[in-house]
Order: structure tokens, then C-alpha cells, then sequence
């Protein structure tokens, strides 16, 4: 001998453990399999007592995966409500954004085109042919005139009996109407003649009206005159 001391070895916990489920009988059934675990083992976390009750079947340790999951699908629906809702509203902002215009109001008597009831209906052939054909001719000399600038497009919002009375709507950049309201009457109107002549059009000459405007419109459906091809505009929004 070294003189040095044997070292004593350290108790079994065994007992303590057989002591403590016998003190406390219902938590072998609520451990089922747990008791094992620390059964003759040396790192028994004395707080796990009290840590289970009789009237739970499963451990905190099962319960909290099912609670990340829930939470984790939560998450996800909100954030897909979050992504419908901000698509309902750019669709309902984009559909309803106006612009702002000059607008020439024009009304005239065609004396060359005969009126038949399909041209009271906007959305009939007939209809969609004479618009596309007035404001391409027609529009095509507007845009083309040295006084009018920043012209966009026309639509035609009516055309009536009588031969035919149409009345146009001629989209301009915002400016001040004055102008527009000179170079299109000197487009429609000569100045001592009964009819003048635009482009295929024979338009009774005491019969047109010009109103000029600056509007706050959702973009219009116009067509654009085949000369400048120009389709889309840089207007500002109101």
C-alpha cells in the first residue's frame, strides 16, 4: 500500500428511486417507459417531479413538435391572406386610377355615310368598323397638324340618324385647352363653306361644335391614328 486512499465507490441510487415511486405510486403509470430511462442511472433530473400529471397520456416533450405545426400553419395562411388581399387591392387600385386629359369634344354631321340602326349599338360591328376607321383618317390629321400637340388617340361615342351624327372624343397630353380648342375647329370648320372635306369625310360645316376640356379619366379605349401608331401615353396620373 502507497499509503494512499482506496476510493470508496459511490452509492447506488436504486433505493432512492424504489423509495420515491413507491412515496409517490400514480407516477408509474404516467411514466410508462420513462422509469427505465433513469432507472440505476446517475443524472436523474429531480425536477422532472411533478413535471407529469395522471390526466395527461403524452410528455410536454411529444405535445411541443404538435404546437410548432400548428403555429408553422398559422403562419402561412395569414401570409397567404396577406398575398390575396395586397392582389385584390393592386387590381382594384390599377382599374380604378384616372388620368388626367385634354379632351376635344367634337359633334358633326357626315354627309357620306349612311345610317344604319346597327350604328346605334356600340358594341355591333358596324359600329367598331366606323370608329376605327373615322379616328385613324380623321385622328390622322389631327396629330399631323402643326398647331395641335401631344395627341393620343379618339373614340366615338355615338353615331346617331341624320345622315350619320357622330360625336368624337380627340385625347390630347395635358395642356392648356385654348389651343386645342382653335386648331380643332379650324380642322372641322371651314371658314366659309357649307361642307368641308376631312380626309373621306364630307362634314357639314354649320353643324360642328367643339368643347374642350381638361378631365380626370380611367384610360380611355381609344384608337389610335395609323400615322403616329402611338398606342400608350405618359400622363400623369390625377
Amino acid at each position: 500500500m502507497d499509503g494512499r486512499s482506496k476510493p470508496t465507490r459511490k452509492p447506488s441510487m436504486e433505493p432512492y428511486y424504489t423509495g420515491w415511486q413507491y412515496r409517490f405510486p400514480s407516477t408509474k403509470s404516467v411514466f410508462n417507459g420513462f422509469a427505465n430511462r433513469y432507472n440505476g442511472k446517475n443524472d436523474l433530473d429531480p425536477s422532472m417531479q411533478g413535471s407529469f400529471s395522471e390526466d395527461t397520456s403524452e410528455s410536454p416533450a411529444c405535445s411541443k413538435p404538435r404546437a410548432v405545426y400548428i403555429t408553422i400553419f398559422i403562419l402561412v395562411l395569414l401570409v397567404l391572406a396577406g398575398i390575396a388581399a395586397a392582389i385584390a387591392t393592386a387590381v382594384l387600385v390599377t382599374n380604378g386610377v384616372k388620368y388626367q386629359y385634354t379632351r376635344a369634344e367634337v359633334k358633326l354631321r357626315v354627309v357620306n355615310v349612311n345610317y344604319t340602326e346597327a350604328l346605334s349599338d356600340k358594341t355591333s360591328l358596324e359600329f367598331r368598323e366606323l370608329q376605327n376607321e373615322f379616328c385613324s383618317n380623321v385622328g390622322s390629321l389631327v396629330d399631323k397638324d402643326k398647331s395641335t400637340t401631344g395627341y393620343e388617340g379618339c373614340t366615338v361615342e355615338s353615331a346617331s340618324n341624320g345622315s350619320v351624327i357622330i360625336v368624337a372624343l380627340f385625347y390630347f397630353a395635358v395642356q392648356t385647352p385654348a389651343p386645342v380648342q382653335v386648331a380643332v375647329t379650324n380642322i372641322f370648320k371651314a371658314p366659309s363653306s357649307p361642307t368641308t372635306t376631312v380626309s373621306i369625310y364630307v362634314i357639314e360645316t354649320g353643324s360642328v361644335t367643339v368643347v374642350v376640356a381638361t378631365v380626370d379619366e380611367t384610360r380611355p379605349g381609344y384608337t389610335s391614328s395609323k400615322a403616329s401608331g402611338r398606342k400608350t401615353s405618359n400622363l400623369t396620373p390625377s
